[in-house]
């Protein structure tokens, strides 16, 4: 989530963060979303990083 803020930042729209955030759902391991499942779920909070964070653990979730 910190990649696709700074491409979203540097690119200046949240397309930037969205297709950074494929990416990574894309990619990650099978031991991270077995991980992820057993911590609590995150909540999608007030700041855009707390947003990109909700969406990058939901989607992994999922």
């Amino acid at each position: 989530m910190y990649a696709a803020l700074g491409y979203e930042l540097a690119a200046g729209d949240a397309g930037s963060a969205d297709e950074e955030l494929r990416r990574a759902i894309e990619h990650a391991p099978p031991e991270v979303r077995a991980l992820l499942r057993r911590l609590p779920a995150r909540t999608p909070g007030h700041s855009r990083l707390d947003t990109l964070h909700h969406a990058l653990d939901a989607a992994l979730r999922g």
